[in-house]
């Protein structure tokens, strides 16, 4: 992984790709750290618990092994993911800045590039352009996207999984069976269970989805946060909801693309969320509503008032992302 990061870098700086395509692949680079990991953590559990039956262990005995090695997973990523965190906050402190000085008039919204054809269209941009100075600020910013990002690696297992496999790991699963076969079917049906998430009252679904979504909510945290503070620092004054519209568009996104806050909301409500280290928190500060509760709230798509969005922002939303996987991002107004 870290030959790909210095590689996709070094073609990124040579090329001149632009600070949104970067942090596509950034993405990218953070799913694929926590799903490798994950599987390889869970390959580990399930070998080890197939092992202990054939030993003749406990349950009890089992289930704690699996635990003490998927615990391991936190600390396994923790390093990558944070690195593209912090890349992806830089990249969009950079992306809010041009746009707010107008050396660029592209649109900030979300959009996945692919990072081969956008290598192939590249061509190296001669002069330089202005970008911000990095300062304490930023630096604080950074630590605090690291601490309440990280709630949601560090408390996975334990909030997500641990109950389930408690009850794959019984001993209906190898009882009338040789010890051999018994070790068989536990080491394949702890693999499958690690290789599916579900979070109560919410996500069901492969670990590579989650994963997935996962990475794209953490990202799109890091990639707001730091095009808002760029917008703060050139005191733009309003700042407008973007998404890219396509059939994967939900309706609660399509419903607020086009909404306009002002910067100093968006700030506040950042300030408030940062370096949160309680999960329950977060979601009563930045819930994901329904469609049906963000109509209630904001009848009318698109931007109508600034009644319309201090309502919004008051019930929560004034950011994204607004569900799993969201798109939606922030530009200038």
């Amino acid at each position: 992984m870290d030959f790909i990061e210095a590689s996709d870098v070094l073609v990124a700086k040579a090329l001149a790709l632009p600070q949104l395509v970067q942090i596509a692949r950034a993405e990218v680079r953070a799913r694929t750290e926590l799903l490798n990991k994950w599987r390889t953590r869970a390959e580990q559990a399930a070998s080890a618990a197939g092992t202990m039956v054939k030993g003749g262990k406990s349950i009890p005995s089992i289930r704690n092994e699996i635990d003490k090695v998927m615990r391991k997973w936190p600390n396994d990523v923790r390093s990558r993911y944070q690195k593209e965190l912090t890349r992806s906050y830089n990249l969009a402190r950079v992306a809010g800045w041009k746009k707010a000085t107008g050396q660029t008039t592209g649109s900030l919204q979300y959009g996945t590039p692919n990072f081969t054809e956008q290598i192939k269209k590249a061509k190296p941009k001669p002069g330089v352009a202005i970008n911000p100075t990095f300062d304490l600020l930023d630096e604080a910013a950074v630590a605090d996207l690291h601490q309440d990002q990280m709630v949601w690696i560090g408390r996975h297992y334990d909030k997500n999984v641990r109950d389930t496999i408690r009850n794959t790991v019984r001993p209906e699963v190898i009882r009338g069976v040789s010890a051999a076969e018994g070790g068989k079917r536990m080491r394949e049906a702890v693999l499958a269970q690690l290789g599916k998430i579900s979070v109560p009252g919410g996500f069901n679904g492969t670990d590579a989805q989650y994963f997935e979504g996962l990475a794209a909510n953490a990202i799109t945290n890091a990639r707001v946060r730091g095009q808002i503070r760029s917008f703060s620092e050139i005191q733009i004054e309003q700042y407008e909801l973007v998404n890219p519209l396509d059939r994967r568009t939900t309706e609660i996104c399509q419903h607020m693309n086009g909404k306009v806050f002002s910067v100093e909301v968006a700030v506040n409500h950042i300030e408030k969320l940062s370096g949160a280290t309680d999960p329950d928190f977060v979601k009563a500060n930045h819930p994901w509503l329904s469609f049906k509760q963000v109509q209630a709230i904001s009848p009318q798509a698109g931007h109508v008032s600034k009644r319309d969005s201090d309502a919004l922002a008051r019930a929560g939303i004034p950011l994204p992302p607004f569900h799993f996987r969201c798109r939606t991002t922030v530009d200038a107004h």
